[in-house]
């Protein structure tokens, strides 16, 4: 085999070297850049809003949730915009939860994850109106609302919510009811909330869907 003399194969490595070393490389490195982040509660439930400048290589952004501010649990993707200058975002967490939450943003960058600073916000009660009574608590196909108070419910509306805080239904009330049916046969089986509003949220109770 013919060896290559030993000054001849230290040019070769100088020039892979210094080759390698001088030839740019035009690559923009993934990352994002946070401005801030804010959650706040609403009525429907709670808005989380985030600004970023100079998004590179983004894939998606996961709105993440916690009730200790340690277990974080991801809620919704929002798409990026992969933008170099401000971007806004916004996100409304249907949720069923009356305590302090706690918020954050996952970055999926390409290479990548890095995450936003976390945001407290506490949802409490506020005004309660009349009550009212799930009749059967545990059912396959039908629930009754039944309101157990003289009061009216002129601009009350029933929400139902999976535990996961999805909402299944949402409808307005008869001002003049007295039991109002409504069909769960085609939910999945599990536990559900029931929460009669106006304006503000109220009364709250829980019902079983059996198979």
């Amino acid at each position: 085999m013919h060896r290559i003399p030993f000054f001849y194969r230290r040019y070769f490595l100088f020039l892979i070297v210094v080759t390698g070393f001088v030839l740019p490389v035009f690559a923009q490195t993934d990352t994002v850049n946070f401005i801030g982040i804010e959650a706040e509660a609403i009525e429907a439930g709670i808005a989380v809003r985030w600004l970023t400048q100079g998004e590179y290589n983004v894939e998606n952004f996961s709105i993440e949730r916690s009730q200790d501010a340690i277990n974080f649990d991801s809620i919704g993707l929002a798409a990026a915009n992969n933008n170099t200058t401000r971007q806004q975002y916004d996100y409304t967490d249907y949720n069923i939860f009356r305590t302090w939450m706690y918020y954050r943003i996952k970055v999926n960058l390409t290479n990548h994850s890095s995450y936003s600073d976390v945001v407290a916000v506490y949802r409490s009660n506020v005004d309660d109106l009349p009550d009212i009574m799930i009749y059967p608590t545990i059912s396959d196909q039908y629930i009754q609302v039944v309101k157990i108070t003289e009061n009216n419910f002129k601009t009350a509306n029933i929400r139902i919510y999976n535990l996961a805080g999805h909402l299944m239904l949402q409808q307005p009330l008869n001002s003049d009811f007295l039991v109002q049916t409504i069909d769960i046969s085609s939910y999945n089986a599990g536990a559900y909330v029931l929460e009669l509003y106006d304006g503000q949220y109220a009364q709250k109770a829980r019902f079983i869907k059996q198979n």
